[in-house]
């Protein structure tokens, strides 16, 4: 196995956007979640819930794919750019 280094910097920074995807996750599900309540008790709010799902669906899964892009970079590059 080849080495692999990242500096403390690197570390951090993967850290925070990996922190901050967390959150945005959350953010999302907490939406959708809040949605589907309401549309148990008012299921006229259907057309809504399937509004948001379909809009924050893909932006979850783009956050997460930048995230798997830019960690698999590193790799690829061995950590450190240099």
């Amino acid at each position: 196995m080849a080495e692999f280094e990242i500096t403390r910097e690197e570390c951090e920074a993967l850290h925070e956007r990996f922190r901050m995807l967390k959150h945005d996750m959350g953010n999302h599900l907490g939406l959708m979640t809040a949605m589907a309540e309401l549309f148990q008790r008012k299921p006229d709010y259907a057309e809504k819930l399937a509004a948001a799902v379909l809009e924050r669906v893909p932006l979850m899964v783009e956050q997460m794919q930048l995230f798997q892009q830019e960690l698999a970079g590193k790799l690829e590059r061995g950590g450190s750019a240099e």
